[in-house]
């Protein structure tokens, strides 16, 4: 409504006055504020009336969908006036200012609004000029307030179905919150060519589109906006950012959406405010330019978004939840970070995302998941080397990381940790996998967890150090390699094996780095060969290999041990080829249960160590059967104890400590020389 000016006198223009009037003149009293006297617009469509309480309040009675055309800058709401629109349930009222009544653009005209609004339905402000709500306004709607600066030239779209085109040219900005935060109860819609959001507090959903080419939007210029609703934010190629804090959804009950589009030109979305309080969030920020950064200091859940270049997310979270989450699918463009910094409140990324880059995230003691369609590289991303979970209290801050039909490379560090009672345990799962570099994998107080990779169409290359508590590595026939070294921590017991797992289908496995598989751990591989250096002794477990295997224990009295597990839990061998086995004057023995079927022979060389290979003495039900097919053995000083289900084949043998060969059911021939000596 039109604002009367207020009149200031001073003692300089009282002493003035009253020369000019003379002593017994009475002054005028201070003009104030008033809403107009009577009605000043036409209504073009529909029907509508005027009526004044006081000089402060007004009362527009209208139809539903009806049409307002305002004369000059009467619709203006000074502060401490009052404007009611008693509209029918679910009814709507658009207010033109600056237009004729022909539908024509008229003399352009601004609007403030700076005290009070309530409206039983919708209000629409269309004006050929500026709007402008500033901090004292209290607006109070049963459906929203809409506002727009964008030239309707018909007003058949509102008139029939309450909702304007919002097509035309911008006509003028828009500018929310001027000196203060308005309080506005329902929603707020506003559309410009320009859109200042200075500061606001809404209770329902609020949406900005701002149309003009490259105008940046900051939702929170001077002071916090709150949406206690949805958001939507949609710029043209404009840049959005928000100074000051941004809330969404903390006034409705259940999950509300930030939405935020920058339309096309590869500009960027910054919220990093420390405060920000976001429930969903859905981002657009096309262009190879275009890079995303968000801040949440509670929990964020990542909507469908597409993002043209880097996306960097931190989230204080919330412990015993997931701090960042995603809901629909994430497009990357290039790189991507997540971060969470609150204690057993980790990272899920899936819904079938995509990153076209590089990869990298923390926990403080939470999971880490992240699972793509496509390759994945881990890599250093806004300063942050590869994906740390922190030191685990009460959980198992774990790393898993996805490349579904593509190559994942581990470029930068995997670390993670248990709590020395439950592990933190590391998967890698693509269709090849690199690890390279400075691509370590590391595990500290990780008791009872696995580093697993499994490879589902290509191979397994490890370039950079592995230490775990327990390592399982499988491909779909493709070879597993290494050129640097595997480390685990735990050992098995007769009772219960740990195993380290190298499963290549029909691939070759060439493991010849020094690896530190633990003491007494059992080694299962599976594969057309296999080769495998270690300096601690080791078990061979369940194993099917269709051509030879090799194993070398290079540590100084670390044995070797075919077969593995009691009773029914017996592992099976098998191997195709000769299995050759070196020790560095450890012994080689067999375990008593599960079968040891080794087509192509023996090959066994221990530098002093004795050989006892006596499991088909075994006594009882589970006595394993046991075919070794030829056995060379060179044990120098170490002893000899041989003994075979079926027919034994004594290849060639040294030793200076002596021999026994048996066969339980069959004979016994020989297929090398054997020099059984005394030593000196």
């Amino acid at each position: 409504m039109k604002n009367a000016s207020n009149v200031r006198l001073s003692l300089r223009k009282l002493l003035i006055a009253t020369m000019a009037v003379g002593p017994l003149a009475v002054l005028p009293a201070p003009v104030w504020a008033a809403v107009p006297a009577a009605q000043e617009f036409s209504a073009t469509s529909g029907t509508a009336s005027y009526t004044r309480s006081g000089t402060n309040v007004g009362t527009i009675t209208a139809s539903d969908k009806s049409v307002l055309v305002w004369n000059g800058t009467n619709f203006n709401i000074a502060a401490g006036d009052t404007i009611n629109f008693t509209l029918p349930t679910g009814g709507a009222v658009l207010n033109k200012i600056g237009y004729a009544t022909t539908g024509a653009l008229g003399t352009a005209t601004n609007v403030s609004i700076d005290g009070t609004l309530f409206s039983t339905g919708k209000v629409f402000v269309l004006a050929n000029g500026d709007i402008t709500i500033g901090g004292t306004a209290s607006i109070t709607t049963n459906g929203g307030l809409y506002l727009s600066t964008l030239e309707e030239t018909s007003d058949f779209s509102f008139a029939t179905v309450g909702s304007l085109n919002l097509s035309g040219a911008s006509r003028g900005s828009i500018t929310i919150g001027a000196g203060a935060a308005p309080s506005i109860s329902g929603n707020l819609e506003a559309t410009a060519g320009t859109i200042v959001s200075n500061q606001a507090s809404v209770s329902g959903d609020v949406v900005y589109r701002s149309v003009t080419a490259a105008a940046g939007l900051d939702l929170s210029a001077t002071g916090a906006l709150a949406a206690g609703g949805n958001l939507s934010v949609t710029t043209n190629a404009g840049a959005i950012t928000a100074t000051n804090q941004v809330t969404v959804g903390q006034q409705v009950t259940g999950n509300q959406t930030a939405t935020i589009s920058t339309g096309t030109g590869g500009v960027n979305v910054t919220l990093d405010n420390a405060t920000n309080n976001f429930e969903i969030l859905s981002i657009t920020a096309p262009g190879t330019t275009a890079d995303v950064t968000v801040r949440e200091a509670n929990i964020v859940t990542l909507g469908a978004s597409t993002i043209g270049r880097d996306l960097f997310v931190t989230a204080t979270g919330t412990a015993g939840t997931v701090g960042i989450n995603t809901s629909g699918t994430i497009a990357i463009g290039r790189d991507a970070s997540f971060v969470t910094t609150t204690a057993n409140s980790g990272v899920s990324i899936g819904n079938n995302s995509t990153i076209a880059g590089s990869l990298s995230g923390s926990t403080a003691s939470s999971s880490f998941a992240f699972s793509a369609v496509g390759p994945v590289t881990i890599g250093t991303v806004n300063g942050l080397n590869g994906i740390t979970t922190g030191a685990a209290t009460n959980n198992r801050s774990s790393i898993s990381v996805t490349a579904s039909g593509g190559a994942l490379t581990v470029n930068q560090p995997l670390v993670t940790a248990g709590n020395n009672t439950s592990g933190g345990g590391v998967t890698l799962t693509g269709g090849s996998i690199t690890t390279a570099g400075a691509g370590t994998i590391t595990q500290t107080a990780a008791v009872g967890s696995t580093t697993t990779m499994n490879a589902t169409t290509g191979s397994i290359s490890i370039g950079a150090a592995v230490t775990a508590d327990r390592v399982n590595v499988r491909t779909a026939g493709g070879s597993i390699t290494q050129t640097a070294a595997i480390t685990t921590a735990t050992s098995g017991n007769t009772n219960t094996p740990v195993a380290n797992v190298f499963n290549a289908g029909a691939g070759a496995i060439t493991l010849t780095q020094a690896n530190a598989l633990a003491a007494g751990s059992t080694l299962q591989l599976t594969g057309s060969t296999a080769s495998v250096t270690n300096t601690n002794g080791l078990w061979l477990g369940t194993s099917n290999v269709t051509g030879a295997a090799t194993v070398n224990i290079t540590g100084a009295g670390q044995g070797f041990q075919i077969g593995a597990g009691l009773g029914t839990a017996g592992q099976v061998v098998t191997i195709g080829g000769i299995l050759t086995v070196t020790t560095n004057g450890g012994a080689i023995t067999d375990q008593d249960y599960g079968r040891q079927t080794i087509t192509g022979g023996l090959n066994l060389t221990t530098g002093g160590g004795a050989v006892t290979l006596d499991a088909a003495n075994a006594l009882g039900a589970l006595a394993p059967v046991v075919q070794f097919g030829s056995v060379a053995v060179n044990s120098g000083a170490g002893a000899i104890n041989v003994i075979e289900t079926s027919t034994l084949n004594l290849g060639a043998i040294t030793t200076t400590g002596g021999l026994t060969a048996r066969s339980t059911t069959g004979g016994i021939v020989d297929s090398g020389v054997i020099n059984v000596g005394v030593a000196g």
